[in-house]
């Protein structure tokens, strides 16, 4: 191969014609998409200077393509990579020439970061299934980065997947270099061979150009990416590696808190210490075992504050690193559509450690609080077999939770709020087709021992299973996705009744002829389905269609997310991509989206439209838009058990405009509006972000949420009045809510960085209005729903209020609120060894609930901050044991 460097005197198109030169003599020689690994013949020193007696035996392999901003163009520096190997590591050296080497963009960052720089990459397809690698990047300042991809037409990468290996970095007058080892044990791979064939790739991004390319041609038209690598050849892997990993941690935490008078659980100032072990092994060179004994998460952020008078379980994400390393293989959306109508995800893993289910007495004069459940320990197996088999299987079991009280009468006593519980998914999925297609099976499982408790609500076990197919044809273009599930849940008749009532599915309903709740049932049976066919690659055009079904009694929630069941739904949808570059903008896109759903008796509950265009112009600033219609359609969920409220047709816009992220300061400012005809609904959101990089040490963000809303169908509640009618009652809510969210990261070293954030959240609501429904289904709003008059309403002292007069009143709780929430933390993270690391965390927590009559954020706001402040400083060590 053609190897070469640029000096800076160079004018820039001999620059390009070089390029070019390469890039066609990388066809004419060695044959696109080829690299021979060599054995190493010395020992290498891993500094970044790529040194002659080291890799001067190596091939090189040149002609990088850009995948953007000019898709298919020769790239506008020269690259090249070349490739080595002895028994324990491959050692990969990439030289990045470039003419300016001035405006290197090397910022100083915590690993794994994402943001604004220049990178080398090497990704490694080491099962050589078309379909999964393992990303390894360095920056100019040595900032490492590395994850695991999966998928292919829809990539994903989960950067929790964190190995060990070094790498070094170089800069001169040419550019500079990067060189990396990365061990044999760190990688899935086959032994049977004793020549190895893998995937791999090489990569390279300016910054300054937004440009990224890589040395095998991928594109955005062509679809796919991990099948579309090179092939390293010429490795002789070793055919045993002992892989042990075994990371034991301590920690240990100092709380101070507000005082709580009189409270005998309440401590002001605690201290708590625990320890723990992490571990990973290989059982096979393709197969790992990882685990996870007594752990603790204390370095991990907060969720983010939310008002969510739904009713409906809202899902946080996943940020506990057992969890989120490797946590894509066990994912399985069971929506048709989910962009639209969100996913149903069967295995959520924030179910493992959950929030406690049950309470003290309600008539206990003090209680301890607990908010979660301990896991007292995780186990996880992952990898793929020679013959194509991908294993995925996780068990997890958390201990029994007690709270303590004192009684009505002043007794000392302790109640189980959350049983013991073991959790468990399996995936076994197989390639067929050549890496074409899978087919695989799922399954998650949950049992509950609820032997002497009074946690009769539970579910005391659940089986969630099915089968699942992805295959694409007509030349890798168009993909089919299919998904078929069965669910079992298992209790007490309480407990199945719960179910059968719960807002999931809501058998109570009395207009819907095809559910009844069945009190004695002691199970509950259902099915959930998904197919959809899309067109995925090839030119400027995209589309799909996709249908599901989800029947009554189909339940994965014990270790899912599901928001709804009793649905049919069918959509398609049509886009335009193209991202060649034009006059004056670099990419444009638009997308139409058209969706129906029903439930399985064919009441309608959603249809409606999207049009969505974005467009990047030449200085890369963005501009994306949205139009939306949401035709008038039924609520079942609205009244949570009465019946089924038809509701209005909405209409919907929003804009986002976002500033060139390549500078210094960059924007992004975003507007949502919503209007919902007839009943005078509507939303109002304000999204200004800002971005800031005031060194190659620092970056910040500040996003801001300013909302406004009206929302006339509010749930207030169900009551039977003394004259023997069910009442169902709406409220007209106005809400607003104000919310900042802060980041600042500072790296002192690529392994010493410090983290700050910080969100404020105030939100307060009041209903302005209360209504009777009177005719859920009428053709007008103002039919549906009477009002009542102010001489009807009266709110009284303990948050309820008073509907109507005689023997038609009725008592429900208000739903109006005033809430204020203050969390933020500091986190110093010192990696002062490969996956060795200490971590220092401060935390606090500010809550204030306050007076729904007063409307005005600001004074909640100043509230909050006059509240005293719960305080937590963690310090966290984990030393790395590995061979």
């Amino acid at each position: 191969m053609l190897d070469f460097i640029i000096e800076p005197s160079v004018p820039r198109p001999i620059v390009h014609l070089a390029c070019a030169i390469a890039f066609l003599h990388s066809l004419a020689t060695d044959g696109l998409g080829q690299v021979v690994a060599r054995r190493a013949e010395a020992a290498i020193v891993v500094d970044g200077r790529l040194g002659r007696d080291e890799w001067g035996s190596a091939s090189v392999v040149t002609g990088f393509v850009q995948a953007s901003p000019e898709p298919g163009r020769p790239a506008s520096q020269a690259s090249s990579a070349q490739v080595l190997f002895d028994d324990l590591a491959i050692y990969v050296a990439l030289r990045l020439t470039d003419l300016a080497p001035d405006s290197i963009v090397a910022p100083l960052a915590r690993r794994d970061f994402t943001g604004y720089s220049d990178w080398a990459h090497v990704i490694i397809d080491s099962y050589q299934d078309r379909r999964t690698a393992f990303r390894f990047a360095l920056n100019p300042a040595g900032v490492k980065r590395d994850g695991y991809i999966s998928g292919d037409s829809e990539a994903t990468e989960d950067l929790g997947w964190d190995a060990v290996w070094d790498g070094a970095v170089s800069r001169d007058a040419t550019g500079w270099t990067a060189e990396f080892r990365i061990p044999l044990s760190q990688l899935r791979f086959d032994t049977s061979r004793d020549v190895a064939e893998w995937g791999i790739q090489f990569g390279r991004d300016i910054a300054r150009r937004a440009e990224r390319s890589h040395w095998t041609l991928i594109t955005p038209a062509q679809g796919g990416y991990v099948s579309r690598f090179g092939t390293l050849r010429g490795l002789r892997p070793p055919a045993r590696l002992r892989r042990l990993e075994l990371m034991p941690f301590t920690l240990g935490t100092v709380t101070h808190a507000p005082v709580e008078v009189g409270n005998p659980f309440f401590r002001q100032d605690r201290v708590a210490r625990s320890a723990g072990l992490d571990l990973r092994a290989g059982l096979t060179s393709d197969l790992t075992v990882s685990a996870t004994l007594l752990p603790d998460f204390g370095q991990v952020e907060a969720d983010p504050a939310l008002v969510n008078l739904s009713g409906v379980e809202v899902g946080f994400a996943e940020r506990r690193p057992f969890f989120v390393e490797g946590g894509d293989l066990f994912q399985q959306n069971i929506a048709a559509q989910d962009w639209v109508v969100g996913r149903d995800q069967l295995f959520y893993s924030r179910r493992i450690g959950r929030s406690v289910q049950g309470s003290p007495p309600a008539d206990a004069q003090f209680a301890e609080r607990v908010d979660a459940t301990r896991l007292l320990g995780a186990l996880k197996l992952s990898g793929k077999t020679r013959d194509g088999w991908s294993i995925g299987a996780l068990s997890a079991t958390t201990e029994e939770t007690r709270a303590r009280f004192v009684d009505a009468a002043g007794l000392p006593g302790s109640t189980v709020v959350e049983p013991m519980t073991h959790y468990g998914v399996l995936r076994v999925a197989r390639d067929i087709d050549g890496g074409e297609g899978t087919v695989g099976l799922f399954a998650t499982s949950t049992h509950r021992r609820l032997a002497d408790t009074p946690l009769t609500s539970l579910r005391s076990g659940a089986l969630v299973g099915g089968v699942t197919l992805r295959q694409r044809f007509a030349s890798a273009r168009w993909q089919v996705e299919a998904a078929l599930v069965g669910s079992e849940v298992r209790g007490s008749a309480v407990a199945i009744a719960a179910t059968q009532r719960s807002i999931t599915r809501l058998y109570q309903r009395a207009d819907a002829a095809h559910l009844r709740v069945d009190s004695s049932s002691t199970a509950l049976r259902g099915i959930g389905s998904s197919v959809t066919v899309a067109k995925v690659a090839g030119g400027v055009l995209r589309g799909g269609i996709a249908g599901g079904l989800k029947t009554p009694g189909f339940e994965p929630n014990d270790l899912g997310l599901m928001a709804r069941a009793d649905v049919v739904h069918g959509g398609a949808w049509l886009g335009l991509e193209s991202f060649a570059l034009a006059t004056r903008t670099r990419a444009r896109a638009l997308w139409l989206n058209t969706w129906y759903q029903t439930t399985t008796a064919g009441e309608r509950t959603l249809r409606g439209a999207r049009l969505w265009g974005r467009v990047q112009l030449r200085n890369f600033h963005a501009l994306a838009s949205e139009v939306g219609l949401d035709g008038s359609a039924l609520g079942v969920h609205v009244l949570r058990g009465g019946p089924a409220l038809m509701l209005p047709t909405r209409l919907s816009h929003s804009v986002r405009y976002t500033s060139d992220t390549r500078r210094p300061i960059s924007l992004s400012v975003g507007h949502f509006y919503l209007r919902a005809l007839q009943a005078d609904g509507f939303v109002h959101t304000l999204t200004p972000d800002v971005t800031l990089r005031p060194s190659a040490r620092a970056e910040g963000t500040l996003g801001t949420m300013l909302s406004r809303n009206r929302l006339p169908w509010q749930f207030v509640g169900l009551a039977r009045a003394a004259d023997g009618v069910q009442r169902s009652v709406v409220g007209d809510l106005h809400q607003r809510q104000a919310a900042l969210t802060a980041r600042v990261n500072y790296a002192f070293t690529p392994n010493l960085s410090l983290q700050l954030y910080a969100q404020p959240f105030v939100a307060a609501g009041r209903i302005a209005g209360f209504d009777e429904v009177v005719d859920p289904r009428a053709a007008r709003w103002s039919a549906r729903v009477r009002r009542y008059e102010a001489a009807d309403v009266q709110r009284l002292a303990d948050g309820r209020v008073r509907l109507g007069s005689g023997t038609a009143a009725v008592t429900m709780q208000d739903p109006s609120f005033a809430r204020a929430q203050l969390r933020g933390n500091a986190v110093l993270r010192w990696e002062y060894r490969p996956s060795s690391t200490l971590f220092v965390v401060w935390s606090q927590m500010r809550d204030h609930t306050g007076d729904p009559s007063v409307q005005s954020l600001d004074v909640h706001g100043a509230d909050l901050w006059a509240r005293t402040a719960t305080n937590l400083l963690t310090v966290k060590w984990t030393h790395y044991l590995g061979s």
